[in-house]
């Protein structure tokens, strides 16, 4: 049994959109990956904080 492809959501031939922009994307992945390592390093505080707080070092 095959599976039909959802072209309606990416136009008649499927795959990128005709204005694709390449230098945007570069751009858009550029500032997507800085939120995520703040993110991470969120992360990584809180952890290191409950840490401390559970090990009792914390006045």
């Amino acid at each position: 049994m095959r599976r039909r492809i959802r072209t309606w959501s990416r136009g008649s031939q499927g795959g990128r959109p005709p204005a694709f922009d390449k230098e945007a994307y570069t751009r858009r992945n550029v500032v997507e990956c800085c939120f995520n390592r703040l993110k991470q390093q969120a992360l990584d505080g809180e952890e290191f904080g409950r840490e401390l707080v559970e090990s009792g070092d914390v006045l």
